[in-house]
């Protein structure tokens, strides 16, 4: 094996490496869970996030909190 073979898997050893460490932190941060995806509701999270912006922004929205937001 060549010496820039072996520099090669040494790399790709490392990669894969700190690659696993990120998937164990995002795991133990909770940054993978998605409570549209549990309600099953993932093609509407776009369109849910729109619809709740416009409705803080509205004055006379449900909040009751006028122009606030604004």
């Amino acid at each position: 094996m060549s010496d820039t073979t072996s520099k090669i898997k040494n790399l790709l050893l490392e990669v894969e490496s700190i690659s696993r460490r990120y998937e164990e932190l995002e795991k133990l941060k909770g940054e993978n869970f998605n409570v549209f995806q549990i309600f099953n509701m993932e093609s509407d999270e776009n369109k849910m996030h729109s619809r709740f912006i416009e409705t803080l922004l509205n004055p006379i929205g449900p909040h009751g909190l006028g122009s606030i937001f604004l």
